[in-house]
C-alpha cells in the first residue's frame, strides 16, 4: 500500500491531486488508486470538482476509485473515475477481493477443469469404440490400452500442474491476507491502542488543534467514546 499525501482542500489542492495521480501512473506504483478524503462542506470538497483534477482522473491508465466525503456527497471526480465508493473505508473494501469469493472461484475452476477432463476422456473413449468396429478385438485392446495410457498420463500431468499452481496461489494469497490483516487499523486497536478524533472525524495529532470544552471522539476496538475536554496539559520538551 503506497500513500501519496496531498492537500485535499484549499488553494493548490486540485493541482497536487493531479500531480500525485500522474506520478503513480508514471512509476506504476499500484494496481488501483483510491482518490479521496473525509467529509466536509461543498467548499471543502471543491478540489475534486476542478477541471485539472477531473482530467487527471479520467486520463489515468491505472483504475481509480473515487472516495470523496460521505455517502451523500457527490463531486465531478465520482463521474470520471472508474468506480465510486460512498466513503474512503468502503473504497478500501472494494479494492481488496473477498477471501471467500476467491476461494469459491478456485474451487469452481477445479470443478470445471475436472469436468472438462472427464468429457475429453469420454470423447476419446468414444473414438476408440468406433475404431474397435473396424479392427480385430486384439487390436482394439492394444490401441485402447495405449490411448487410455496416453490420455491418463496427460490428464495426470494436467491435474498435477494445476494443483501445483493452485497451491502456489493459495500460499501467496494466505501470505498477502496475513500481511494485510496485520496492518489493519482494527488489529492495531485490538492491542490496546485508540484513535482520538474531533467531532467531524478529523484525527487529532497535537493539543494545539483543540481547546477546553470541546467534545472529542475516542475510537476503540469495540466502539466509540465521546468526551468533553476539561483541561489541557502540554508536554514539556525542555527537559
Amino acid at each position: 500500500m503506497v500513500i501519496c499525501p496531498v492537500l485535499v482542500q484549499g488553494e493548490g489542492a486540485a493541482q497536487q491531486i493531479a500531480r500525485a495521480i500522474a506520478y503513480v501512473n508514471e512509476n506504476q506504483l499500484a494496481d488501483v488508486i483510491i482518490a479521496g478524503r473525509g467529509g466536509g462542506s461543498i467548499e471543502d470538497l471543491w478540489a475534486f470538482n476542478e477541471e485539472v483534477c477531473a482530467r487527471a482522473i479520467f486520463a489515468s491508465e491505472i483504475p481509480i476509485i473515487s472516495a470523496v466525503g460521505h455517502e451523500t456527497d457527490f463531486t465531478i471526480a465520482d463521474f470520471v473515475a472508474d468506480l465510486r465508493a460512498p466513503t474512503p473505508s468502503a473504497a478500501a473494501e472494494l479494492a481488496v477481493p473477498s477471501q471467500a469469493e476467491l476461494s469459491a472461484l478456485i474451487h469452481s475452476s477445479i470443478e470445471r477443469l475436472q469436468f472438462a477432463a472427464g468429457k475429453m476422456i469420454e470423447s476419446k473413449r468414444g473414438d476408440l469404440e468406433r475404431i474397435s468396429n473396424k479392427i480385430s478385438i486384439d487390436g482394439v485392446v492394444n490401441v485402447y490400452n495405449q490411448k487410455r495410457l496416453i490420455i491418463d498420463n496427460k490428464l495426470k500431468t494436467i491435474l498435477q500442474r494445476t494443483e501445483k499452481k493452485l497451491s502456489e496461489k493459495r500460499e501467496a494469497f494466505s501470505k498477502n491476507m496475513a500481511a494485510l490483516y496485520s496492518m489493519s487499523p482494527m488489529q492495531v486497536l485490538s492491542r490496546g491502542f485508540s484513535v482520538t478524533q474531533k467531532q467531524d472525524g478529523t484525527t487529532l495529532k497535537t493539543v494545539a488543534d483543540v481547546k477546553e470544552g470541546q467534545v472529542m471522539r475516542t475510537v476503540l476496538q469495540d466502539g466509540t467514546i465521546f468526551s468533553q475536554i476539561s483541561h489541557i496539559e502540554r508536554a514539556d520538551h525542555n527537559g
